[in-house]
Formats: C-alpha cells, sequence, structure tokens
C-alpha cells in the first residue's frame, strides 16, 4: 500500500471511530465472506489454499511459513486468541 493509500485508509477508520485494524479485518472478513464456498463442498482449508494459489503465494515457502509462525504467535499473546479462550 502505498503512502497515499495508507492515509486514506487512516483517514476513513478515523471518520468511522475505528482503529485501522479493525477496519481491515472488517474488509478482508467481508472479502471473504464474500468470495465464500456457498456449499461447494470445499473446506477452509481448501478454500485457504485456493486464495493464497490465486495470489501466487506459496504456503510450502520459507517465507510464508515464517509469517504464519509470527502471526500464530501474535494470535497466542493477544487477549481473547484461542489460547487465552482455553483452547490450545
Amino acid at each position: 500500500m502505498n503512502e497515499q493509500e495508507h492515509g486514506a485508509l487512516k483517514r476513513y477508520a478515523v471518520l468511522q471511530g475505528r482503529s485501522v485494524n479493525v477496519v481491515v479485518t472488517e474488509l478482508i472478513r467481508a472479502e471473504l465472506a464474500r468470495q465464500a464456498p456457498g456449499g461447494s463442498g470445499r473446506s477452509r482449508e481448501e478454500f485457504a489454499a485456493e486464495l493464497l494459489a490465486r495470489f501466487g503465494i506459496d504456503p510450502g515457502s520459507a517465507e510464508h511459513q515464517a509469517a504464519a509462525g509470527r502471526a500464530r504467535a501474535e494470535v497466542r499473546r493477544k487477549p481473547g486468541g484461542r489460547n487465552a479462550q482455553g483452547a490450545a
């Protein structure tokens, strides 16, 4: 995202009275819901793999594995994450 796009996102978030992270999360969820299989028989894992492939991301690459590990660690550290709720 370039500086101009980032600035616009920040202004939009302020106008909405929400953080940039909340706005981005909502946008991602809306896009995933829009593209989600509605009874096509695909699992969530298959759907996620298809999305990654569509954007040229190799889930087996070292870069992706490192980013996924960082994301899992961050979720575990956040209040309300899976571990905070008792699931591991």
